[in-house]
């Protein structure tokens, strides 16, 4: 993961977005360790739904 950021809500609602080398790489990360980090902080009782989507970055939007 390059850089990563977590914002908030009105509510109880949450948004946390990071950024990768590439989906590939992203891929490796989310497919097993997530399941494991899950168990292991007990998500279920904070979390009610967890949903996610990859989305290129625009290059000329960098600086």
């Amino acid at each position: 993961m390059l850089r990563g950021l977590f914002g908030e809500a009105p509510g109880h609602e949450f948004m946390v977005l990071s950024m990768w080398q590439s989906a590939a790489e992203h891929g490796k990360y989310r497919t097993e360790r997530v399941e494991r980090l899950a168990l292991r902080a007990q998500i279920e009782a904070d979390i009610d739904s967890l949903t996610g989507d990859i989305v290129q970055l625009e290059p000329s939007w960098t600086v």
